[in-house]
């Protein structure tokens, strides 16, 4: 199962800064070939009904500011 670490994810005024290493994205997508450094910004981060986090990637497309997240869902008070 996939958990936060310290520094994976931090708030910044635009957004969630999401920070994974490659190892870290591979649990998430064993078909992502790059880490992450992206900024979601607010308007794209959903709120988790179950109250954890839950990040959706894709395996390669880094193509957009996102760099690969489709879905971001946060716990209140994330």
């Amino acid at each position: 199962m996939w958990a936060i670490q310290p520094g994976e994810i931090s708030a910044e005024a635009n957004g969630l800064r999401v920070r994974l290493s490659l190892e870290r994205t591979k649990l998430i997508n064993p078909h992502s070939l790059l880490p992450i450094d992206a900024l979601v910004i607010w308007d794209r981060v959903q709120p988790s009904e179950d109250g954890n986090w839950h990040i959706c990637i894709m395996g390669a497309y880094r193509g957009d500011d996102r760099q690969g997240i489709y879905c971001l869902f946060a716990p209140p008070n994330g």
